[in-house]
């Protein structure tokens, strides 16, 4: 099976809002989600097996996060 037909799923909660997101590895190795509540959108990375970045980005029109 080669890397990139791997199609498993990660989920985790949006830190703004609380909702349960879920997302696809691409071939960089990023996961990339919008949240369906309040429309942040979520890049997280898997950089080894105990870490993992998140950046969040506000949604356009929007100042500051609700956390």
């Amino acid at each position: 099976m080669d890397e990139r037909d791997d199609w498993s799923s990660f989920s985790w909660h949006c830190p703004n809002c609380g909702d349960l997101v879920t997302g696809y590895k691409n071939r960089e190795g990023f996961i990339k989600v919008e949240c369906g509540t309040c429309h942040s959108v979520m890049v997280r990375r898997l950089k080894t097996h105990r870490h993992n970045s998140i950046d969040i980005f506000t949604p356009i029109g929007i100042v500051e996060m609700m956390v």
